[in-house]
């Protein structure tokens, strides 16, 4: 089996910041790449909350609702490493709740995907946002946040994915800029 990597992440920062969090994401995912020379994931063993330790079959699944920020760009990191993507939306509709200069990428991004799954939802809501973030989490070996640290008022937020994946023995790597406090 593939290792199969769920990414959560704040939507907003600079462009200062996202240079440090794309060298943040990438030096996550470069283990997991494909080789170009044999098409392997380059021999990564990915470690299981069970104990478990194996070379995963295939390239690695980013999976991603693809959220603008954190979500985008790990994709867009993920492709360009020959990872396969792999998309949970929250619901139909989901496109028009993305700011006008994300929807663009949104849609390159879906187009290039291996797979797409819209979940059940009537309309994108906190929690359509919930459960798009925990059906992320589903099967995942290792869960990337692009996180502050803080805690959010509501539901559906990046610390609320982080909590679950730790209640369920995903380890977490937590990319963010030292210092860094994110727009309000």
């Amino acid at each position: 089996m593939s290792a199969r990597i769920a990414v959560t992440g704040h939507r907003s920062y600079d462009d200062a910041a996202r240079h440090v969090i794309a060298a943040g994401v990438r030096a996550v995912l470069v283990p997991y790449a494909v080789d170009e020379v044999d098409g392997t994931d380059g021999g990564h063993a990915v470690g299981h909350a069970d104990g478990r330790v194996g070379r995963p079959a295939g390239p690695a699944h980013l999976v991603s609702s693809l959220a603008e920020g954190a979500d985008q760009l790990a994709a867009e990191i993920a492709l360009s490493l020959g990872l396969r993507l792999d998309v949970v939306l929250p619901a139909d509709g989901y496109v028009e709740t993305l700011p006008a200069d994300c929807r663009a990428p949104f849609e390159a991004l879906v187009a290039q995907a291996a797979s797409v799954r819209v979940l059940d939802h009537p309309e994108p809501s906190p929690e359509a946002y919930l459960a798009a973030g925990l059906a992320v989490l589903e099967g995942a070996d290792l869960l990337i946040a692009v996180w502050d640290g803080q805690r959010e008022r509501g539901i559906g937020g990046t610390a609320q994915i982080v909590d679950a994946a730790r209640a369920g023995g995903i380890e977490v790597a937590v990319v963010w800029p030292d210092g860094y406090a994110r727009p309000a």
